[in-house]
């Protein structure tokens, strides 16, 4: 359910992106064509000064109210789970749950991991000791990884 979810999402939110590049590029065209075919530069300035100061203030705007960036990323992101809460909403799918069970599900892998380590498991020594390749005496494995883990 999740999966199906996301990928309707990320279709909303990648349409979202597309609807905005051709209002953008639609933007452009009317004024290129309001600059060089219809009247002068010096008419249309005025017009795009205030459409770029417009364009500002609803941005600054934005900001103010979410105290977010206006940025792609984070755009994407803001518009992808507001669609993705409100279809797990449509569809009865409890979002909180299933980040409850997702954190457990990372949690018990972790302890897995740490479990199947084997510095924990108590292994003899290796058959061919390791050996300092500059002073050519013998290393002590565990004292390796130990300071591996520091550095």
């Amino acid at each position: 359910v999740k999966d199906k979810l996301a990928d309707i999402c990320q279709r909303y939110t990648s349409r979202c992106i597309w609807y905005g590049l051709g209002a953008m590029s639609f933007q452009v065209g009317i004024l290129a064509e309001l600059t060089w075919d219809v009247y002068s530069w010096d008419i249309v300035e005025p017009i795009s000064y205030f459409i770029a100061f417009g364009t500002a203030i609803s941005i600054y705007s934005f900001h103010l109210m979410t105290r977010f960036d206006f940025e792609f990323m984070t755009m994407t992101d803001r518009l992808f789970l507001r669609r993705f809460y409100s279809e797990a909403h449509r569809h009865s799918f409890d979002v909180s749950l299933y980040n409850q069970l997702k954190d457990r599900l990372f949690g018990v892998n972790t302890d897995i991991a740490r479990l199947r380590a084997p510095l924990s498991l108590s292994l003899p020594a290796p058959p061919n000791p390791v050996k300092c390749k500059i002073s050519g005496e013998e290393l002590n494995l565990l004292d390796v990884c130990r300071t591996r883990r520091v550095n």
